[in-house]
């Protein structure tokens, strides 16, 4: 009964994988009882063989990321139809199924044609090429990731950068240049909501968003520059019109 339920939610090829490695485990126990004498081989994991892609599915994910490469942002599933050229969509979603399941790429806000983040490439690689929107105008009282504020996307490694970001900006002025952020620099933003003293973040001021350092005081906020033309901005705790967006994580300069 136990095996017939398993076979139902299992595929064949992890089934055979999964029942290969009770029997070596049981070889195991029989040779250290003493029942056998030739000591079984070293035990295949289940994520080692598991994780492992057929041709097709490497074909799929090798196709991804070289479109993420060539153009910042992954496919839709109609592009990758396309690139491959199956005529239904249920194969494409069945392939993304299983790179998901075995953990090589993410698809979180399936709302968004173009949800695919790539985790690794393969089952040893610390690579994480996440997509993120690019905002522009910010509209107070409104999600900071709601439609009308994305601009577009960019797809970033981060652990090049060294950094987790949620989304994205372009830079305006120079009142930052002091911490190496310029004016048409895109920064990488991490969303929170209380920063720490000294960190560099992102804020909305009158409906504007403000890059500058985060300085809290007894009874205000001091928002400071890192150029001596420009002067701190300081706000009561209490102002309405203020609210943190994320703090900087990184820095892409454009050239």
């Amino acid at each position: 009964m136990f095996v017939k339920h398993y076979c139902n939610y299992i595929p064949a090829n992890e089934l055979f994988y999964f029942l290969k490695i009770v029997l070596d485990f049981c070889k195991l126990i029989l040779y250290f009882m003493g029942y056998i004498n030739t000591r079984p081989t070293k035990l295949n994991t289940m994520k080692s063989e598991v994780n492992k892609l057929t041709k097709t599915q490497q074909n799929v994910l090798r196709g991804i990321k070289n479109f993420v490469m060539e153009r910042g942002y992954p496919p839709t599933i109609r592009e990758i139809m396309d690139l491959f050229g199956y005529a239904s969509v249920n194969n494409v979603q069945r392939i993304l199924s299983v790179l998901e399941r075995k953990g090589y790429i993410s698809r979180k806000h399936r709302g968004n044609a173009r949800s695919i983040e790539i985790l690794s490439d393969d089952i040893e690689s610390k690579s994480v090429i996440k997509t993120i929107p690019v905002l522009g105008k910010i509209a107070a009282g409104t999600p900071i990731l709601a439609q009308e504020n994305i601009e577009g996307y960019i797809s970033v490694d981060l652990s090049y950068i060294g950094a987790r970001g949620d989304f994205a900006l372009t830079v305006k002025g120079d009142s930052m240049t002091g911490a190496n952020i310029f004016d048409n620099d895109l920064i990488i933003i991490r969303e929170m909501k209380q920063p720490k003293n000294n960190d560099i973040i992102v804020a909305l001021l009158d409906e504007e968003a403000t890059v500058k350092r985060f300085v809290s005081e007894s009874n205000q906020i001091k928002l400071m520059p890192e150029n001596p033309n420009y002067q701190p901005i300081i706000i009561n705790k209490n102002d309405l019109y203020f609210r943190v967006l994320g703090k900087v994580e990184a820095v892409i300069h454009r050239i």
